[in-house]
This record gives structure tokens, sequence and C-alpha cells, in this order.
């Protein structure tokens, strides 16, 4: 079992993480060019997601706006692991910030997917100013 105290802010870049590893895992690879855009505006003025078409069509099969559901059985058994921690992330914030009420982040894990048990969130308020993960919990709150 592990715990983890993370400020917002990680929390936050942990779940676009989480987010862009299993938009990976099931074959959204143009979410790089995107997430790279993003975070290097200077160097990527280009459509770079013309770049990734090549190898998606390769490694996955898929045209350039094809995918896998997160729920596919070709999908890695990691990158559902981290489609469902992502899960219970987002409703941890949504909670906290009082998310607009039809925000799917107030879903959680509606589904199970991968094969560890789902994490929990021990305690959303603590004296910090931080949250607290708790890894190997089979529910969340």
């Amino acid at each position: 079992m592990f715990e983890l105290k993370v400020t917002d802010r990680q929390i936050s870049v942990i779940i676009d993480a989480l987010d862009l590893y299993s938009r990976i895992g099931i074959g959204q690879v143009e979410e790089v060019a995107a997430v790279l855009r993003i975070l290097y505006p200077d160097h990527c003025k280009y459509d770079d997601r013309k770049l990734l078409a090549d190898f998606k069509m390769k490694v996955f099969k898929h045209g350039i706006n094809g995918s896998w559901g997160v729920c596919n059985e070709q999908v890695h058994d990691n990158c559902q692991v981290a489609y469902d921690i992502e899960k219970v992330l987002q409703k941890a914030i949504a909670s906290k910030y009082n998310h607009h009420s039809t925000s799917v982040w107030h879903d959680g894990p509606m589904l199970h997917l991968g094969s560890e048990p789902i994490a929990k969130i021990k305690d959303m308020e603590s004296k910090d100013g931080q949250l607290t993960i708790d890894k190997e919990s089979k529910t969340n709150s």
C-alpha cells in the first residue's frame, strides 16, 4: 500500500498524465501532439497530427480519427488501470470545487476496467490543503 499527498496543482498534472496515458493506449496518439502544442506552442506551429497518422495506422490499424474504446479487450491493462485512477481523482476534484452538476467528473469510476482495485481518496480535506490517495483501497468515496 502507498500513500501520496499532493497539492491541487499536482493532482491536476496527475489527472492530465493519466488521461494522456490511457488515450495513447486506446490509440489516440494524436493527443500527444495536442499536449505538445499546449506545452510548447512555439515549437509546434504545424499540424503535427499528420506526423502521427502513419504510426497510428501501423500500430493500431486506426485511421486518423479512429481509436478503440477504453473497454476494448485489446487495450492494455495498464491503460485501463490509469483510466480507473483518473476517474477517482476527477470525482474528488469535482466534489471539492463544485463542478457543474452535469460534469462527467462527478461520475467517478462507473466501470472498473483494470485488474487493480479501485483507488480511494482517504482524506479530501486535510489540514495542509492536500489530498491523500490510498492506492490499494477497494472502493471510492
